[in-house]
């Protein structure tokens, strides 16, 4: 599923969801595509990291009275103990949040430029002894699909930084949300669990104690035929 949503941004960016200049378009493409696979694999490849911070007190496996803490017991209370778990709980809503400023902001400066670029096609066309058709007739959309070939387009370089951040950080907030459902499900975290917030006596890899207690065979008495009690 994360690289679905990485392949995304390139086919929302040349279907031009969101407008943009027609000069850009397959520059744009390329990076969110190439940019979105390797902030997935980043994610993936430090996942050590970020998944004790995220998992907290439910990570850690509870033994017997002589059990000692791994190292990923102990690192999960580290970055418990020390606020970074609360932080990347609230990264993903976080980078929504900076996703929808990106847009927004995005949306402000593309405007801005096309208004820019309007004002420069009127200034030309005055000074112009020639007659041609008026330049100022060309729509919003005509701009997009016309200029930037071979003229400089205004603040071009936010533009593309904007435009990169509304994929990237939807792409970072949906693979952090989609690692710690993962997390849970190879750590064999119940739903319960999660709910309660307390984590069922049981070592990595291993059934709970009082399941594989429960689930032992009652011993009978061949002879008067009826359970033993232990």
């Amino acid at each position: 599923m994360p690289l679905i949503t990485a392949a995304l941004a390139p086919i929302l960016t040349l279907a031009k969801a969101i407008p943009v200049f027609e000069s850009q378009k397959t520059s744009l493409a390329t990076f969110c595509g190439l940019f979105g696979f390797l902030l997935v694999a980043w994610v993936f490849y430090a996942r050590g990291i970020f998944v004790p911070a995220m998992t907290g007190s439910l990570s850690r496996a509870i033994g017997s009275g002589d059990y000692k803490p791994d190292w990923y017991e102990t690192l999960s209370r580290i970055l418990s103990h020390q606020g970074v778990g609360m932080m990347i709980t609230c990264a993903p809503l976080a980078l929504i949040l900076l996703s929808a400023d990106c847009y927004l902001s995005y949306s402000q400066k593309l405007d801005g430029a096309l208004d820019q670029i309007q004002i420069s096609v009127s200034k030309s066309a005055g000074t112009s002894s020639q007659a041609e058709p008026s330049p100022r007739k060309q729509g919003r959309q005509d701009l997009l699909g016309t200029w930037g070939a071979d003229q400089s387009i205004p603040g071009a370089g936010w533009l593309q930084i904007e435009y990169l951040g509304i994929f990237l950080c939807a792409e970072l907030a949906f693979v952090l949300m989609g690692l710690r459902e993962y997390a849970y499900g190879t750590l064999q975290i119940s739903e319960r669990e999660v709910l309660s917030g307390l984590r069922e006596a049981r070592t990595f890899g291993a059934p709970a104690q009082h399941e594989a207690l429960t689930s032992l065979p009652v011993p009978t008495d061949p002879i008067n035929d009826r359970s033993v009690s232990p």
